[in-house]
């Protein structure tokens, strides 16, 4: 907004190299916005003394927080919705509305978060060529070379001590179906990878 670019300076144009400026500012909203939201949790846990928390809505995207739920807050169960995004807090609110409020039994079970768009091999590739940043193997226009991986636990053995972060593209996407990765992965060993990632 334009209050937001007078208070800090002109928005970061894309092309723009990232400022120890940039850092400090992300740094600092970072802090106040887990001030704010363990303030609320807490304030919520005192009026419901429950163990249990489900996170939605734009906030619970916020990873590097939601880590830290469990140890700035008494709850002891943390379960963060896989649509965490503004449109799961409407998918929330259906939810309620449905069971708390129409008394409608719970038949839907979340055994996964695989309800956005499927991608093959054919489709990655137009969006990887569309602005992501990845390493080709050979020339310019060689095939893009795809791992495939049979289990999670084999593709984080696999790509554990790799110095960057990884894009996972599933059969599925997450809830959103926007074309992006599945996730993104990184190690927290090496600094770079975590550098990367965030």
């Amino acid at each position: 907004s334009a209050e937001l670019e007078r208070l800090l300076s002109p928005a970061r144009r894309a092309e723009e190299p990232l400022t120890q400026f940039h850092e400090d500012v992300a740094h600092s909203l970072q802090a106040v916005y887990e001030t704010c939201a363990f303030h609320v949790l807490n304030s919520l846990w005192k009026r419901t003394k429950a163990k249990r928390l489900c996170l939605a809505g734009g906030c619970a995207m916020n990873s590097v927080a939601n880590g830290k739920v469990r140890a700035q807050t008494p709850f002891e169960e943390i379960y963060v919705q896989p649509a965490a995004s503004d449109n799961g807090t409407a998918l929330g609110a259906a939810y309620f509305l449905w069971h708390q409020r129409l008394g409608k039994p719970r038949t839907f079970v979340m055994n996964h978060a695989l309800w956005g768009t499927a991608y093959d091999d054919y489709n990655i590739e137009p969006l990887l060529d569309a602005g992501a940043i990845y390493e080709r193997p050979g020339a310019p226009r060689a095939p893009l070379q795809l791992s495939r991986f049979e289990s999670t636990s084999e593709l984080c053995r696999a790509t554990g001590f790799w110095p960057t972060a990884m894009s996972w593209v599933g059969i599925k996407e997450e809830w959103n179906g926007a074309p992006a990765p599945s996730a993104i992965a990184a190690s927290s060993r090496t600094r770079a990878a975590q550098t990367c990632a965030n």
